[in-house]
Protein backbone atom coordinates (compact mmCIF):
# COMPACT_ATOMS: atom_id res chain seq x y z
CA UNK A 1 0.00 0.00 0.00
CA UNK A 2 2.30 2.83 0.84
CA UNK A 3 4.76 0.90 -1.39
CA UNK A 4 3.11 2.16 -4.39
CA UNK A 5 2.84 5.64 -2.74
CA UNK A 6 6.02 6.05 -2.04
CA UNK A 7 8.35 3.81 -4.26
CA UNK A 8 11.14 4.97 -3.63
CA UNK A 9 14.39 2.95 -2.31
CA UNK A 10 14.63 4.82 0.76
CA UNK A 11 11.42 4.80 2.13
CA UNK A 12 11.56 1.10 1.29
CA UNK A 13 14.63 0.76 3.54
CA UNK A 14 13.32 3.21 6.17
CA UNK A 15 10.09 1.16 6.28
CA UNK A 16 12.16 -2.48 6.88
CA UNK A 17 13.71 -1.39 9.42
CA UNK A 18 10.76 0.21 11.07
CA UNK A 19 9.18 -3.44 10.82
CA UNK A 20 12.60 -4.76 11.61
CA UNK A 21 12.93 -3.22 15.02
CA UNK A 22 8.83 -3.79 15.88
CA UNK A 23 9.20 -7.27 14.95
CA UNK A 24 12.67 -6.85 17.68
CA UNK A 25 10.64 -5.41 20.11
CA UNK A 26 8.04 -7.10 20.60
CA UNK A 27 10.23 -10.47 20.26
CA UNK A 28 12.42 -9.41 23.66
CA UNK A 29 8.98 -8.52 25.35
CA UNK A 30 7.62 -11.80 24.72
CA UNK A 31 10.76 -13.80 25.84
CA UNK A 32 10.37 -11.11 28.66
CA UNK A 33 7.17 -12.12 29.67
CA UNK A 34 7.56 -15.95 28.85
CA UNK A 35 9.94 -16.37 31.51
CA UNK A 36 9.31 -17.13 35.26
CA UNK A 37 8.34 -14.54 37.90
CA UNK A 38 11.25 -15.23 39.57
CA UNK A 39 13.93 -15.58 36.83
CA UNK A 40 11.83 -11.67 35.58
CA UNK A 41 13.05 -10.23 38.97
CA UNK A 42 16.64 -11.48 39.05
CA UNK A 43 16.94 -9.88 35.19
CA UNK A 44 15.15 -6.66 36.66
CA UNK A 45 18.21 -7.04 39.14
CA UNK A 46 20.98 -7.37 37.20
CA UNK A 47 20.00 -5.80 33.84
CA UNK A 48 17.41 -2.69 34.66
CA UNK A 49 14.68 -2.95 31.68
CA UNK A 50 14.26 0.69 31.29
CA UNK A 51 17.50 0.94 30.21
CA UNK A 52 17.22 -1.08 27.29
CA UNK A 53 13.78 -0.19 26.52
CA UNK A 54 14.57 3.61 26.36
CA UNK A 55 16.87 2.61 23.91
CA UNK A 56 14.78 0.31 21.62
CA UNK A 57 12.39 2.59 21.93
CA UNK A 58 14.45 5.58 20.80
CA UNK A 59 15.53 3.39 17.84
CA UNK A 60 12.37 3.04 17.07
CA UNK A 61 11.65 6.45 17.08
CA UNK A 62 14.49 7.73 15.33
CA UNK A 63 13.41 5.59 12.17
CA UNK A 64 10.59 6.36 12.01
CA UNK A 65 11.26 10.34 12.07
CA UNK A 66 14.21 9.11 9.27
CA UNK A 67 10.81 7.60 7.01
CA UNK A 68 8.35 10.68 7.70
CA UNK A 69 11.10 12.66 6.47
CA UNK A 70 11.59 10.89 3.03
CA UNK A 71 7.89 10.72 2.90
CA UNK A 72 6.92 14.34 3.28
CA UNK A 73 10.01 15.18 1.04
CA UNK A 74 8.51 13.14 -1.76
CA UNK A 75 5.29 14.91 -0.87
CA UNK A 76 6.75 18.33 -1.23
CA UNK A 77 8.16 17.22 -4.72
CA UNK A 78 4.92 15.82 -6.32
CA UNK A 79 2.53 18.94 -4.89
CA UNK A 80 5.40 21.21 -7.04
CA UNK A 81 5.16 19.15 -9.83
CA UNK A 82 1.03 19.35 -9.55
CA UNK A 83 1.50 23.48 -9.00
CA UNK A 84 4.17 23.64 -12.32
CA UNK A 85 0.78 21.70 -14.19
CA UNK A 86 -1.66 23.74 -12.63
CA UNK A 87 0.02 26.82 -13.99
CA UNK A 88 0.85 25.62 -17.17
CA UNK A 89 -2.84 24.66 -17.51
CA UNK A 90 -4.11 28.09 -16.26
CA UNK A 91 -1.02 29.88 -18.96
CA UNK A 92 -2.62 27.85 -21.67
CA UNK A 93 -6.06 28.67 -20.96
CA UNK A 94 -5.71 32.35 -20.08
CA UNK A 95 -3.42 32.80 -23.19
Amino acid sequence: MLKDIYPNEKVKEDMATVYRLGIEFLREATVYYAVSTWRRIWRIITNPPAVALEAKVAEIEHAIDEMMQEMQTLDRVRLRNIEARVEEVDKKVEG
